[in-house]
């Protein structure tokens, strides 16, 4: 397969999707014998198929005549045939792409009967025997998925960025474990086999070594390394997004299983490579090159691959030094090294620790999205427009975010303006104009804090002392990318960061313009505001304190959901149990406000359930301090539960009848923890308590089996 793209902006498949097809026509060429068959000659001379998106010569152009023009039942597609080199050539133009929206059926037959024919040719140019003819090919064909689906879709997003470029593979990783034992080796750091509390000061040694040979790196390069890193975390960014929405395509397609093994590598790849170079641009500001070492696309691609070995080795061992699972290293005389979290181990060790299985809760999160996506159906995605959408961004006008007047979020706003000058609209403008600021070929632009002021002031019409005081809290720079913190690249929550600090001040008095880090600010941002918060640890009490009662909201919806779910089952049930409803139905001090209490005849079950709408971060610090909020046995939220599933358990009957359930017979108590999100404390050693989402709360509610303790999910959601 031979794929010549198009130059920039004239392309109307981009060059990954026409790399994509190339592999996916490959691919469909071999999943069937008939195919296989008609695309293998005689001779084993391979058969050389170019796929081209650029416009053709006019000089190459066939004569006019009524073969170049398309009945009315078919397609126009420009082919060429050499059978001396067993070569097609195919130039895919729009009209022909076209043939490809929805589910993609319409361009997939139509590229079949091209292919026979044109294979037909090149046997009978040849002199090959015939292949299958053209029925059986076409109805094998006709057998395989789709090789393209075309989805037109109106987005808010940048400008597409170039292509990320940067190599990744075994080899890579090879090269910079073989740096690192090096550095480790240089060191002397002992050798041996560490478990438990007796791995934490090696593994600091190694860490510490790690992040020295990284500093090491960055500063002999050329000052000219953090405007490379920055295009490609730009250059990431852009392909993360269009890839997950790939996925988001594929996954509601007919064709979803075949997706789902790739649905967990892009995940995963994806994030590496964009949490890498975040680091890297991030280590780049704190300490900047001062070397003469020429930077290209290989060393990008080794500090990668550094960057993803220090990250994987900086999380497992703070997140085990600091109790959060158990710790283990090994360090062999060579200086290679591995720190991971024990498969298993001594019962009696998870004395010392949480035990949280990060993998398993990784693992969890992805299913349940997995199994959300593939819930979907191409109807349920944007459909395309009728008629064709320019390849260019459309004006849009400001819109003010909606705050009621004396609502939470309007008395958070206030208190904003009051102590950093602007308000939730500033901080939106200026995000809004960054992320649509003209960028060259290379995807970025520089500008300077008055010009994007200046811009975001004349765009949202807000006074420009606001737009001027919210380009700080957003801008990274010198001062506030380093850290005194150990390990600083794992403090996640505490630390100024790209997804919060989007705008980068590389030199005093200037702008790095970055779209896709500044579109993934604005989702963060959004996310955050959505939830009753704002990523920033330096906010003032009064707006913190306004935000989280919007956050209280929030929980009350969670709480009317779960009961909804009750009620749509038909369960005798009362929402909201407080302690003086307890009294008065007979049953002993609840301790607290039952979210939910169902009684179900059919089962026997008094369920106690508890809404929770907990953010638990993503460093290991900030998990523990989350997990440590239900597990502390004082006044923990596990602690709390088991205190009310034994007041109900003391009066079972008495509980029944208040939920209007018949209060004869043998009831037993359930308690249950439901979630808007997966949460970690699901996933530790001993969790007490059955975990679930709302998702999937009539399923645990309509299961003849009662939960565990741990993280419950449906049968269809294993993988």
């Amino acid at each position: 397969m031979i794929v010549h793209p198009s130059p920039p902006g004239e392309a109307p498949l981009d060059f990954p999707g026409l790399i994509g097809l190339a592999d996916a026509i490959r691919t469909t060429i071999t999943a069937h014998p008939s195919i296989t068959q008609h695309f293998t000659l005689p001779d084993n001379v391979p058969i050389a198929l170019q796929l081209t998106q650029a416009l053709p010569d006019p000089a190459q152009m066939p004569d006019e005549g009524p073969d170049t023009e398309a009945p009315a039942d078919g397609l126009r597609l420009l082919v060429s045939v050499d059978p001396p080199s067993a070569t097609i050539r195919l130039v895919l133009e729009p009209e022909f792409l076209d043939a490809f929206a929805g589910d993609g059926s319409e361009g997939h037959i139509a590229l079949g009967h091209v292919l026979h024919h044109c294979a037909s040719q090149i046997r009978e140019g040849r002199d090959a025997s015939d292949g299958p003819d053209a029925e059986t090919f076409t109805a094998a064909w006709g057998q395989t998925n789709p090789v393209l689906a075309v989805n037109v879709f109106e987005n808010l997003w940048p400008a597409q960025a170039s292509a990320y470029a940067v190599p990744e593979g075994e080899h890579l990783q090879t090269r910079a474990l073989r740096s690192a034992a090096a550095a480790i080796q240089a060191a002397r750091v002992p050798v041996g086999l560490w478990r438990g509390r007796d791995a934490v000061r090696p593994a600091e040694q190694v860490l510490h070594t790690l992040e020295a040979l990284l500093a090491a790196e960055i500063r002999s390069f050329e000052p000219a390394l953090t405007i490379e890193l920055a295009r490609h975390l730009n250059a990431a960014w852009c392909a993360r997004t269009r890839r997950h929405h790939e996925l988001l395509l594929n996954l509601a397609a007919p064709w979803a299983d075949i997706w789902t093994q790739e649905a967990q590598r892009r995940t995963t790849d994806d994030a590496m490579a964009t949490s890498a170079l975040s680091l890297l641009l991030q280590e780049a500001l704190a300490t900047p090159s001062e070397g003469d070492r020429a930077v290209d696309l290989l060393v990008v691609a080794d500090l990668v691959a550094l960057a993803q070995l220090i990250l994987h080795s900086g999380i497992t061992a703070v997140a085990g030094a600091r109790g959060l699972h158990g710790l283990e290293l090994e360090v062999h005389a060579t200086g290679l090294f591995r720190i991971d979290q024990p498969d298993s181990e001594d019962p009696a060790a998870t004395t010392t620790h949480l035990g949280l299985d990060r993998t398993a809760w990784v693992r969890a999160r992805h299913d349940h999205w997995l199994t959300q996506s593939r819930q979907n159906t191409l109807d349920d995605l944007p459909n395309p427009p009728h008629d064709r959408l320019q390849p260019q961004r459309t004006p849009a006008t400001f819109t003010a975010l909606p705050l009621p007047i004396g609502s939470s979020l309007a008395h958070a706003d206030q208190e904003l303006r009051r102590a950093w000058g602007f308000g939730f609209d500033a901080l939106a403008a200026v995000l809004a104009t960054a992320v649509d600021w003209p960028t060259g070929p290379a995807g970025y632009a520089v500008t300077t804090p008055d010009q994007l002021a200046l811009e975001a002031t004349a765009w949202a019409g807000l006074p420009e002392s606001e737009t001027r005081a919210a380009i700080s809290p957003l801008t990274l720079h010198r001062g506030n990318s380093a850290d005194e913190r150990e390990h600083r690249y794992t403090e996640v929550e505490r630390r100024a960061r790209l997804t919060t600090h989007p705008l980068i001040s590389a030199r005093p008095g200037q702008l790095l313009i970055l779209p896709w880090v500044i579109h993934t600010a604005q989702e963060v941002y959004e996310t955050a505001f959505q939830d009753g918060r704002l990523p920033h640890r330096d906010l003032l009490a009064p707006a913190r304190d306004a935000l989280a009662k919007h956050r209280q909201s929030k929980e009350q919806q969670l709480e009317r959901d779960i009961a909804s779910v009750a009620d749509r089952l038909g369960l005798p049930s009362v929402a909201n149990f407080k302690e003086k409803d307890a009294e008065q139905a007979g049953l002993p001090t609840t301790g607290g406000e039952i979210d939910l209490l169902i009684a179900d005849p059919a089962t026997a079950r008094l369920w106690v359930v508890e809404a929770k709408h907990p953010h638990p971060g993503y460093a290991p610090h900030a998990v523990i301090q989350h997990i440590k909020r239900f597990t502390n046995p004082k006044d923990g939220y596990l602690t709390k539960v088991l205190r009310k599933a034994d007041a109900v358990a003391s009066q079972p009957q008495a509980a029944a009848l208040a939920c209007g359930a018949p209060s004869h017979g043998a009831w037993r108590v359930v308690p249950l923890i439901v979630t808007q999100n997966i949460d970690p404390t699901a996933f530790i050693t001993d969790p007490k308590i059955a975990f679930t989402v709302t998702d999937h709360l009539d399923q645990v509610l309509t299961s003849s089996v009662d939960p565990p303790p741990g993280w419950w999910r449906p049968p269809a959601e294993h993988t």
